[in-house]
């Protein structure tokens, strides 16, 4: 294979890996093969609800000063 081919190969791979990390947190945290919402917008806004809560727990945060603990500043963390 050409270089151009394993490159694709590998971000196609690395595609498909976040996409089973991020559904096998949803689905161990939040049973989500198993919900029954099925009526009006719940089907849409539930897993949007999900994304907002997994990404609020994963942002580390740092506090300032030690005399302001309501001020934190977040990074972002790559996975």
């Amino acid at each position: 294979m050409d270089g151009k081919t394993v490159r694709g190969a590998r971000r196609v791979r690395g595609h498909w890996d976040i996409e089973n990390k991020i559904h096998h947190v949803r689905d161990t945290t939040y049973a989500e093969d198993a919900s029954r919402i099925r009526t009006a917008t719940a089907p849409r806004a539930m897993p949007s609800l999900r994304y907002l809560a997994i990404g609020a727990l994963r942002l580390p945060t740092r506090r300032t000063s030690p005399l302001d603990s309501a001020t934190t500043t977040a990074t972002p963390t790559v996975h």
